[in-house]
């Protein structure tokens, strides 16, 4: 089975993981838009995967989240450009990579519920005190009577 390693971006040959996503000259011009060229430059450096992986999960979470948006980003963009369809410019890619990691990043926010309180289980208020609606606020929710 003869395999074409060409790369579909700049048409160097013998593509691999390193050159498709830290070394393509199109890949690095997406890096610079995005001020992360310093990270680009770190893991092209990195001789496997796990290297890779280390290194991006020993990042900040914003940084992590835009690294992991710019690689899954850039593998659609060189599928759609093997499939015919034009190369986007850097900036534009920039642009979308960093809209779709800031709305990861609040979607995750979303979802980070404060610590829940155990409820107390109902009891029967002493002689006296109205409890009313206790699930309105957390707390306890009694009202005086006179």
């Amino acid at each position: 089975m003869e395999l074409d390693t060409k790369c579909v971006a700049c048409n160097r040959l013998d593509e691999d993981g390193s050159h498709l996503f830290f070394k393509c000259k199109y890949v690095e011009k997406v890096w610079q838009k995005l001020n992360i060229e310093n990270f680009r430059v770190q893991l092209a450096e990195k001789s496997n995967a796990k290297e890779v992986m280390r290194f991006i999960l020993s990042r900040k979470k914003e940084e992590q989240v835009l690294i992991a948006m710019l690689l899954w980003m850039w593998w659609q963009e060189r599928n759609k450009i093997r499939e015919g369809d034009r190369r986007r410019e850097a900036m534009k890619l920039a642009y979308i990579i960093q809209k779709q990691a800031s709305e990861m990043l609040k979607e995750e926010e979303g979802l980070n519920m404060p610590s829940l309180q155990v409820r107390k289980p109902w009891r029967r208020p002493p002689s006296g005190v109205l409890k009313i609606n206790p699930w309105y606020k957390r707390g306890d929710h009694e009202s005086r009577t006179s």
